[in-house]
């Protein structure tokens, strides 16, 4: 006797739509953020089976309840039997393998992010960044900042103008910081602080971000950073613990089964936004210690400049304070 497969005659789905980064393979159609194709021509069952997988990866579609069958139809020319997978729940009637059906196949939605590409330092553009960077602070911010020598570490790049980041050599006092996710914060227009916490240095969105900053790094960079302080970080503590309570990381786009790397830049509010860097040049100018009232853990608060070089070719240069946790 021929083997017995499964057919129904009505289609399909609702769950989140696909993210910006997320596209149907060719030929499949969109519905609630799964990707189908209705084939026209029919097929055995295992021939309709090697017809998915040749489309993009695709796969018969599985059919387990009432919602599975409300939408998939659309642009169908009516309720004809259809070829399913063998797991589907839901199925009308069985048919023999050898019979001729149309089928339903679904497939992976695919990324339209491309790789990220390795970007070349440039001398010129990272002077030109620290001079508009240096224009919106007062003399006794860049006194706090120690950005009178900045120029003098930065100089020693010049002759390395077009080399990859990432293959930068640690001259002076300044660090190639390697690749990393980090916070960025903005309280006045056009002057950016990146914060590095432990949880961004390998950020896991299962784990997520801590839901308030440690209370004993604010003191410290009230105290030896007072201008810039109240300027550019007097909100950050409570802009951070908004921006926690109004985002949730979604799980289409950062969820294990995420289809696309996890995007570059989540705005969080509040001024707040968690980015992925390439390699940044970094000088630390200063460095404190403090003990966390919580932990009794020791906390290193480290501060100094980066130039940040974005995929679109702006660069930005930015105060980073990079918080540690040492013993």
């Amino acid at each position: 006797m021929m083997e017995r497969q499964f057919l129904f005659c009505l289609v399909l789905l609702a769950i989140p739509a696909l993210t910006v980064q997320q596209a149907c393979p060719d030929g499949y159609d969109e519905v609630d953020g799964r990707c189908f194709f209705i084939s026209n021509v029919e097929r055995s069952f295992e021939q309709a089976k090697y017809d998915c997988m040749y489309r993009g990866g695709g796969s018969l579609v599985t059919i387990d309840n009432a919602e599975d069958r409300e939408d998939a139809m659309e642009g169908s020319s009516g309720p004809v039997p259809y070829w399913v997978s063998q797991e589907s729940l839901d199925v009308d009637f069985n048919s023999d393998a050898a019979d001729l059906n149309c089928y339903i196949c679904e497939a992976p939605p695919v990324c339209l992010t491309p790789p990220p590409q390795p970007i070349d330092f440039d001398y010129g553009a990272a002077v030109q960044a620290f001079n508009d960077f240096s224009s919106l602070l007062s003399m006794y911010e860049s006194i706090e900042l120690s950005l009178d020598t900045f120029m003098d570490d930065l100089g020693l790049y010049q002759d390395y103008d077009g080399t990859p980041l990432a293959n930068l050599p640690n001259l002076g006092n300044m660090e190639i910081m390697p690749e990393q996710w980090a916070l960025t914060y903005s309280q006045v227009r056009g002057v950016i602080t990146r914060l590095s916490l432990p949880e961004t240095a390998n950020f896991d969105p299962s784990v997520g971000l801590p839901a308030e900053l440690s209370s004993s790094i604010m003191p410290v960079l009230q105290q030896n950073l007072g201008l810039f302080y109240s300027r550019h970080l007097s909100n950050l503590e409570t802009s951070y613990a908004n921006s926690r309570n109004d985002v949730v990381f979604d799980e289409a786009t950062y969820g294990p089964n995420a289809v696309c790397p996890y995007p570059p830049r989540t705005d969080l509010g509040g001024g707040f936004a968690l980015e992925r860097f390439g390699p940044t040049p970094c000088r630390i100018s200063r460095e404190f210690e403090v003990t966390d009232p919580v932990t009794a853990r020791i906390i290193g608060i480290l501060v100094g400049t980066d130039i940040i070089y974005y995929s679109d070719g702006s660069v930005v240069v930015a105060t980073t304070i990079l918080i540690v946790s040492r013993r």
